[in-house]
């Protein structure tokens, strides 16, 4: 098809793309809590995984940094009510 070439994006460039971003979250007392937050974070467009440990009280998560912003991470999670700090 004319035109088209070079159009698509390769997995391998969209993979290029992620970084992975350490957020401290506050208020998680239970897996629940981790459930929650969990699935808050993966719900964004932009957001590969989020792997939430209630020990360390933390979350990691692979993003494309064009598609997700801090912010709208925050708001998440703040939605689920608790706090990235």
């Amino acid at each position: 098809m004319p035109g088209v070439a070079g159009t698509a994006e390769s997995s391998r460039e969209r993979k290029d793309r992620l970084m992975e971003k350490t957020y401290r979250i506050e208020g998680m007392t239970c897996d629940h809590c981790v459930r929650a937050v969990t699935k808050a974070i993966e719900s964004l467009p932009g957001v590969k995984r989020a792997l939430v440990s209630l020990s360390e009280g933390k979350a990691v998560v692979s993003l494309d940094p064009a598609q997700v912003t801090d912010e709208q991470i925050r708001e998440a999670v703040a939605e689920e009510g608790y706090r990235v700090a």
